[in-house]
């Protein structure tokens, strides 16, 4: 940080913003300005992040479906700008700006418990930039605390914990682990499966022919119906004469067939 920062704040908190004089001299000097940014980035312990007591960053963004009729992809959020001098001979002065903060809407406030000032109206936002006044101070707090579906935002590498890095790849998609959830859906469906097929076999193999008519021979085809029929009359009686009867096993005194393993022929041996 430069010399020309020194005793500078980041953030105005809008709570205070017109009772202390960090920042109440700019609003009252009309130096108000809307900051539009694709997002900004909140930090959350978890571990996640790859160990215990670090922190994985989020990158908080406008959610598709919140943009405004001409598809306007950024964040607009309320500020107030200075000019600071540097020091330096070739630029003296600096111009730079903080953002509002307010409470978090219950959206976000998982994450942390305050966000920037967003806002989500551009009427709204030209009425900031031209009248920062106590009354549309309030207006645009309590609108930013009210929107609860505004926000989208996903996990981004922990290389953005370090104030040196810089790339693309600070607002790219980070792959997070499975929830346990998606393990016990897979295991459910994998038995869903597997008991469809054990049903299903245990069908077929009850009821092997169950359905099919038995198939005619070309001879058979040809013969007329009471022909066929006086057929399958002789062959049903042919076979019952030569098939043999079954011979029925002699039960021993005292027991009855299908008795064999009760707990009354124990005692029936005993005696």
């Amino acid at each position: 940080m430069g010399m020309h920062f020194a005793g500078l704040m980041y953030n105005a908190r809008t709570d205070t913003l017109f009772t202390k004089p960090t920042f109440s001299r700019l609003a009252k000097e009309r130096r108000s300005c809307i900051v539009a940014l694709d997002g900004y980035f909140e930090w959350k312990a978890s571990p996640l992040a790859g160990g215990k007591g670090k922190k994985q960053p989020y990158f908080v963004h406008r959610k598709e479906e919140s943009r405004t009729g001409d598809s306007m992809p950024y964040l607009l959020m309320a500020g107030l700008w200075t000019r600071v001098p540097t020091g330096l001979h070739d630029e003296p002065f600096l111009d730079t700006f903080t953002i509002l903060t307010t409470e978090a809407c219950k959206q976000i406030e998982w994450l942390h418990h305050r966000m920037p000032v967003c806002v989500w109206d551009i009427a709204l936002a030209k009425k900031w930039l031209t009248n920062p006044s106590p009354t549309v101070h309030d207006e645009i707090d309590k609108a930013a605390k009210a929107n609860n579906d505004g926000f989208a935002w996903h996990m981004v590498t922990t290389e953005m914990s370090s104030v040196k890095f810089r790339g693309k790849e600070a607002i790219e998609v980070k792959k997070g682990p499975k929830p346990v959830t998606a393990f016990f859906s897979k295991m459910a469906a994998q038995a869903g499966a597997n008991t469809a097929k054990t049903t299903s076999k245990s069908i077929l193999e009850q009821t092997p022919n169950k359905g099919i008519a038995p198939t005619m021979t070309e001879e058979e085809a040809k013969q007329p119906k009471e022909s066929i029929d006086g057929d399958d009359r002789k062959r049903k009686a042919t076979s019952s004469v030569t098939s043999s009867p079954k011979v029925q096993k002699k039960s021993k005194p005292g027991t009855s067939p299908g008795s064999k393993g009760l707990i009354t022929s124990f005692f029936q041996k005993r005696t």
